[in-house]
């Protein structure tokens, strides 16, 4: 199952990464370059996951990545989740009396036609805040466990490939001792 479960999230990732390089991209260049860093950054991601799961050192390195991508994407989500409260003062608390702009940019006042009380705007908004927080948090600790997952079955694997190893030197061992007991 555990190898089911990785080679699922090696697939996720590399679709996701490979959509996300290219989509990145197809935007314009800024100064800061951001696009183009995040860019590479998702092909390095899509070729990480593309490598094969058979190896434990391959699994290591791809474990390594998730836990990597895991703590590199926290903050984007933490951002997300604070620049989201900042938008209540610009939907909710608009002027709500005054009706006769009903050509107000914010887009408040459709609202208000809408017949929606500012109490009643707050609640929807306090609602999708909700949602929003929620669905941000568990994304990011579901992102750390199936990457502590990944990690997990990259330590079994390695800890198979050490096993045979191990048990043939034991077993050298034991026959020259053996060898030595009817020698003497």
């Amino acid at each position: 199952m555990a190898r089911t479960v990785t080679t699922a999230i090696a697939a996720l990732a590399m679709v996701l990464n490979v959509a996300a390089a290219v989509l990145l991209q197809s935007l314009p260049d800024d100064p800061y370059h951001l696009a183009t860093a995040f860019g590479l950054y998702s092909q390095f991601g899509g070729a990480v996951s593309a490598i094969g799961l058979e190896h434990a050192l391959l699994v290591g390195v791809f474990a390594n990545y998730v836990l990597l991508d895991a703590a590199v994407c926290s903050a984007p989500r933490l951002l997300v989740l604070r620049f989201f409260s900042g938008f209540r003062e610009r939907v909710c608390e608009a002027p709500w009396a005054a009706t006769e702009h009903r050509t107000d940019p914010s887009g408040t006042v459709l609202f208000a036609e809408l017949g929606w009380s500012q109490t009643k705007c707050l609640r929807i908004w306090w609602g999708l805040q909700a949602v929003l927080y929620t669905g941000l948090v568990a994304a990011t600790l579901l992102h750390l466990l199936l990457a502590l997952h990944v990690r997990a079955y990259a330590n079994c694997l390695h800890a198979r490939e050490q096993a045979p190893g191990d048990e043939a030197e034991e077993a050298g061992e034991k026959t020259s001792s053996q060898r030595g007991r009817s020698m003497g």
